[in-house]
């Protein structure tokens, strides 16, 4: 074998990937196949070693040995190589593949030992859970046995009875040799796992000294190859895919797996809808493993090796796709439980530093969308969880709003260099004031401001600053903001979680782009990379209206695949999404006072035009009666306890005004906030008020007016009312009576 002793740069084929169905998954179970150890399996397989490789097409037709054909594209050209299959025959098998299957068997011996620790493991930790809620050793074992069923009960019976009259210390000291034990085993099956994978990384990695390009694309084109034969064959069987990538297909049974527990469910007038959910995984368990079967019988089929097979990993259900390697769900594995923590996979709640703020939005967000018995869309979801976040942040603890970042002074993090440098002034004035009161005499406070050392991760809050905007200028220490009372920025905060909340709902067709939003992005795309190719600096990546470098990676190439196509428009609906996001949480923000200033303005224009109608209406009649001053105070007095009423009800059509459309909401707030001396009169709200109705038939608009209308002409009724006392010959009306009518109207 001759190591390589050149670098070269480019690309060759990478994983093969079924995008994700976006959304919400609660009406069918979704499980998932995985192929193990995928890319040392292919190796085995195809026998994928370097003295084993035919790099001329003339030598391989020479060769006079089965072989089989690796075709892949590098750099936009074809490249073409083979190796020699070995036929299982000892051999045959190149030294990549003999090493390997050494590997692979020892690491098979090493999880067939981990399983049962694992097994023990787990049924220990129900007992010390039962025991840390007042249980002695004896009562949690007795009662994790009689909750368990089937295989469980014995699996319990067999790795916790015999603890049954042992003292608890016993128990905890045989616990902790377990978790030794099993930490020990699968650390070292880990390694295993992670040192088989380096056969293909070495190859593929043109630094190596092992680097091997046709053995790498050799490894990748048949990944690519075998998910989609397997892809294409549960298709025949009625299976759908919800999603994809490299070495794992996320499935649907076929819908008439479910027709039997569809009708015992009856659209919610059967079983529960826990039953039903339950029985429909259970279905779900036994096909895909009957599917594992009749999959690895394919696969050996097709290349004559037992090495590469599927496994069943688990069902999800509910499960959520975000985009591509992110989603949750709950997990069931060998039975139905929908009472497991959820499984993540790389949403964005997962990853160190954000807040717990940050954290507890986006955990329940996705609790909500799993839960059994729940009927709401997750742009519903959404909506509701904002509105409480934004209406209990005021109130938030300052440890939930505190993240980490790790200071690396060498790397280009412009708000950690800012804030660090921030600190290292401020940490050098404080060690100067210190050395000018121990001169004195004097003991100095303890230092607030301390410089963390490069590496370490520190953590900090966000403050308003009304000198500058930039991040970098707003981090402070916790401690700093809490004794200081530094007021925390709560605007920064809220938009910390637009992009996250922006995921779940981005698939919606609301938020896709049009094709020539897609078009003008991929041309910009290309020219920006032409002129990377060029040597010139080219436009910042944002101006090309396209995403970040999370969303979408550039590529020295003037074609552009589908896949790129994809994440261009991907990053658009990001953005549509993160808009809308954006705009909810300032009108949430915001609207709060605008309905106030709305409600307010209504009020006192009401009280205002009643006086008028008053004055106008019994100008003749002062003389005649010269208790209306007395009269029209009790009014008030009646109208002031139900102001209360009067303006929930105002607020509460307000709210679903602005849902429906918040422009009709902001033009109402400006016209009642107009600047200038002559501000608008009610008159005038109630003239917009009207033609929006006429324009828009809006019925939640109509009520607001008349519950308006309404308080404008009490005044009016009560003394109608008063006039038809005093003809009848009656005595004055009481407050009482006012009362009454102030509650007949409003």
């Amino acid at each position: 074998m001759i190591l390589n002793q050149q670098t070269e740069t480019g690309k060759y084929p990478g994983a093969y990937v079924f995008p994700p169905v976006k959304g919400l998954e609660n009406r069918r179970p979704v499980t998932g196949l995985d192929f193990a150890s995928l890319y040392p399996s292919l190796i085995i397989t195809y026998n994928l070693s370097p003295d084993k490789i035919i790099l001329s097409q003339e030598r391989a037709e020479q060769s006079g040995k089965k072989l089989h054909k690796i075709s892949f594209k590098f750099n936009n050209q074809d490249c073409l190589t083979w190796s020699i299959q070995h036929n299982n025959i000892p051999e045959e098998k190149g030294l990549y593949t003999i090493v390997l299957e050494y590997l692979s068997s020892k690491r098979n011996e090493m999880k067939k030992r981990l399983a049962p620790l694992k097994e023990k493991k787990e049924d220990m930790e129900l007992v010390i859970a039962s025991m840390g809620k007042g249980l002695s050793l004896p009562e949690a074992i007795e009662k994790e046995l009689a909750n368990a069923e089937g295989k469980k009960r014995d699996s319990l019976t067999k790795n916790l009875y015999h603890f049954i009259n042992k003292a608890r210390h016993e128990f905890m000291a045989e616990y902790d040799s377990i978790c030794f034990d099993c930490s020990c085993l699968d650390a070292k099956q880990y390694a295993l796992k992670v040192y088989m994978n380096t056969f293909y990384g070495t190859a593929g990695d043109s630094k190596s000294s092992f680097f091997l390009r046709a053995l790498a694309g050799g490894v990748t084109s048949a990944g690519q190859r075998n998910i989609k034969l397997v892809a294409d064959f549960v298709k025949r069987k009625g299976f759908g895919i919800k999603y994809g990538d490299t070495d794992f297909l996320y499935l649907v049974c076929p819908e008439e797996r479910f027709q039997r527990c569809d009708e015992a469910y009856d659209s919610g007038n059967g079983i529960s809808k826990e039953e039903y959910w339950s029985r429909m995984v259970e279905i779900s368990i036994v096909e895909m493993e009957k599917l594992r079967d009749e999959v690895n019988v394919f696969l050996k089929e097709d290349n004559g090796s037992p090495y590469l097979k599927m496994a069943y990993e688990e069902v999800l259900f509910p499960v959520v796709f975000t985009g591509k390697k992110k989603y949750y769900g709950i997990p069931h594995e060998s039975k139905p439980n929908f009472n497991k923590k959820p499984f993540i996979r790389e949403v964005e709640i997962v990853k160190r530093g954000q807040s717990t703020l940050f954290r507890k939005i986006g955990k329940r967000i996705m609790d909500e969308s799993l839960k059994v018995n729940n009927i709401r869309t997750l742009h519903q979801i959404i909506e509701d969880v904002l509105r409480e976040s934004v209406k209990d942040i005021s109130r938030t603890d300052l440890n939930d709003l505190i993240k980490t970042a790790v200071w690396k002074p060498d790397k280009d993090n412009k708000s950690v260099q800012r804030f660090m440098s921030r600190m290292r002034d401020r940490h050098t004035r404080e060690e100067a004031d210190a050395k000018r009161l121990i001169k004195k005499g004097l003991t100095p406070e303890p230092f607030l401001y301390e410089i963390s050392e490069p590496g370490e991760r520190f953590e900090y809050v966000v403050v308003e600053n009304d000198l500058s905007q930039k991040v970098g200028d707003k981090m402070e220490y916790p401690e700093v903001a809490r004794q200081l009372g530094k007021k925390i920025d709560i605007s920064y905060y809220l938009n910390s979680v637009v992009s996250l909340c922006a995921r779940f709902i981005n698939y919606e067709d609301i938020y896709q782009p049009s094709p020539e939003a897609v078009l003008e992005a991929l041309k910009k795309l290309k020219d920006a990379n032409k002129a990377k190719h060029n040597g010139v600096s080219g436009d910042d990546k944002a101006d090309a209206g396209v995403a970040d470098e999370d969303d979408l990676d550039e590529e020295d190439e003037d074609e552009i695949d589908e896949d790129k196509v994809s994440k261009i428009r991907d990053a658009l609906a990001q953005k549509s999404a993160e808009k809308w996001v954006r705009g909810y949480i300032k009108k949430l923000h915001t609207g709060p006072k605008k309905n106030h200033a709305i409600i307010s303005h209504l009020w006192k224009e009401a009280n205002t035009y009643a006086k008028n109608l008053f004055n106008s209406t019994y100008a003749d009649k002062i003389v005649k009666y010269l208790g209306n001053d007395v009269y029209w105070s009790s009014y008030l007095n009646a109208l002031d306890k139900q102001e209360e009423s009067i303006r929930l009800k105002l607020t509460t059509l307000l709210a679903e005004i602005s849902k429906i459309d918040v422009g009709c909401r902001d033009r109402m707030y400006k016209l009642v906030t107009k600047p200038g001396k002559r501000k608008p009169k009610a008159m005038t709200l109630e003239k917009y008020i009207l033609a929006y109705i006429q324009e828009n038939e809006c019925a939640l608009l109509a009520d607001l007016r008349s519950i308006w209308y309404k308080m404008v002409g009490l005044e009016t009724t009560r003394y109608r009312m008063l006039s038809k006392l005093q003809d009848d010959k009656k005595d004055n009306s009481s407050e009482a009576d006012i009362d009454d009518i102030i509650e007949l109207y409003c």
